[in-house]
């Protein structure tokens, strides 16, 4: 919706999609096509909301169609610049965005 226009601060986005899920979300089920997120595919899914929304918004990541070692250099350098992200997240937020974001078939 920032794309087309609403105006959000980036530190309220993590509160917002919080909220809009817990109210509007489809209790216990993942969107059409996708199976529900395991544990750690839920925890990376935050990191991605909450890290990289800080600069930027998600429409950015999701544009990318990256491999995993591509996803992986991306995120360093996104950590250099100062995204909070921490060492033992990594690879769980590589992984996440390999398989979600990861080069079209």
């Amino acid at each position: 919706m920032v794309s087309n226009g609403a105006q959000v601060d980036q530190k309220d986005f993590p509160v917002l999609v919080t909220y809009l899920v817990k109210n509007f979300g489809p209790a216990g089920s993942a969107p059409a096509g996708q199976a529900p997120a395991s544990g750690a595919d839920a925890d990376a899914k935050k990191i991605l909301e909450t890290a990289c929304t800080a600069c930027h918004d998600l429409d950015l990541v999701e544009d990318q169609h990256l491999s995993k070692e591509d996803w992986q250099m991306l995120v360093n350098s996104m950590i250099a610049k100062g995204a909070s992200v921490g060492d033992k997240d990594v690879p769980m937020l590589v992984d996440y965005l390999a398989k979600t974001h990861g080069p079209k078939k």
